[in-house]
């Protein structure tokens, strides 16, 4: 009997493997320079870790956890994003303190009907800043939310990627939240009858959540909702002005998004995202944002986070990398007689540079043109006849 892969869990090979290698690397490569530590997390969690963190009443959680009972009756669950793995790591590894910077990597998973680019498993990276927000200015909050988007904006721009653009908010703090979700609640009533059935159910779970609504008949009503940035304070408002005016003088023109919450609960303060116009209806490429009660709630230090998620799979179609610059040599063995002179050439050229890449047949059955006709396949420069 012939096994399939899972619907919506795909295999990488060949040239689609190499790409994603290139990606992941050069963008390894761009955080490390910023100081950024990796940090590794297990693929399973206990549910509750992501029942409150991301929110008991979003679609993740709802819909989406793949999640199982252990032999000890204890309810697991496949992580379905990064955040919440990194924030329990840091605090039981004693790092949930001021000016850790960490960086992850690996594949999340969400049962969801698969389609291009948001598949049931996919590889998301991130990028985690701690700051202790009650010791710090506001001067210091915005320095190192500019050095996480700009980050993120040096990521995009070493992958190559074109027409794209920063989209910004402020959604205040826990309380501002508040405020506005129940104003929001009330003028949205009065428009019930037009609402889906999804979005009156967030009406009484989660009522930011309509802010982003795909359905044009929502978004047409949105319109005439009640302005967000009535509902900040004087600071919140402040800190949106100059932290949209640093990015505009060191890296590009932000937009400012009234309709951007973010699907995370835990999210409060500055969010944002990457928009990418060739992608179509599911165009955001990255995003993140502050968050203030993550750490304190899971056991922890009293510690802010700013960061971002960017899924790695939505990326290959629209970034374009440039290849590294390594030598490449096909090393033929074309001896008649069993001889090691192949294999001694072969390792004596890849001692000799970190930057080349080697390939060896493993057969000396196929004819010379046959041998030839793959070195031509590959595109290599160079090939090296050991006979």
């Amino acid at each position: 009997m012939k096994y399939k892969s899972l619907r919506g869990m795909n295999d990488l090979v060949g040239d689609q493997a190499k790409k994603y290698s290139l990606v992941e690397s050069k963008i390894i490569s761009l955080v490390n320079s910023y100081g950024f530590d990796e940090v590794r997390t297990p693929l399973a969690e206990v549910t509750e870790l992501f029942e409150r963190s991301i929110g008991s009443s979003t679609d993740i959680v709802n819909k989406e956890l793949y999640s199982f009972e252990d032999r000890n009756n204890k309810s697991i669950s496949i992580r379905p994003e990064g955040t919440a793995g990194v924030v329990r790591a840091l605090i039981e590894n004693d790092l949930d303190r001021h000016g850790i910077d960490v960086w992850y990597l690996g594949p999340m998973y969400r049962y969801e009907r698969p389609q291009k680019g948001r598949l049931r498993q996919f590889q998301q990276f991130g990028v985690e800043s701690l700051i202790d927000q009650e010791k710090s200015s506001q001067e210091e909050l915005i320095r190192m939310e500019l050095k996480v988007i700009g980050c993120l904006l040096d990521i995009v721009e070493v992958l190559n990627i074109k027409d794209f653009k920063l989209e910004i908010n402020n959604i205040g703090s826990s309380e501002t939240k508040k405020k506005y979700s129940k104003e929001l609640v009330s003028f949205l009533e009065t428009n019930l009858d037009k609402l889906s059935d999804t979005e009156k159910n967030r009406l009484s779970t989660n009522p930011l959540r309509i802010l982003d609504s795909k359905d044009p008949i929502t978004r047409d009503i949105l319109k005439s909702a009640p302005e967000y940035t009535d509902f900040l304070s004087k600071d919140e408002k402040q800190h949106l002005s100059k932290l949209t005016n640093a990015i505009e003088e060191n890296y590009i023109k932000p937009h400012i998004q009234q309709n951007l919450v973010r699907g995370l609960d835990y999210y409060s303060g500055i969010v944002f995202e990457v928009v990418c116009n060739d992608l179509g209806a599911q165009n955001a490429i990255a995003g993140g944002g502050f968050y203030s009660e993550l750490f304190e709630e899971f056991g922890g230090n009293s510690i802010s986070a700013f960061g971002f998620a960017m899924g790695i799979d939505r990326l290959m179609d629209i970034a374009s990398p440039a290849e590294d610059n390594v030598l490449k040599v096909f090393v033929l063995d074309v001896t008649k007689a069993s001889s090691n002179f192949a294999i001694q050439v072969f390792n004596k050229i890849k001692m000799l540079s970190s930057t080349t890449q080697l390939f060896f047949p493993r057969t000396k059955d196929s004819s010379l043109k046959s041998l030839l006709r793959n070195v031509n396949k590959k595109k290599w420069r160079h090939c090296h006849y050991c006979r």
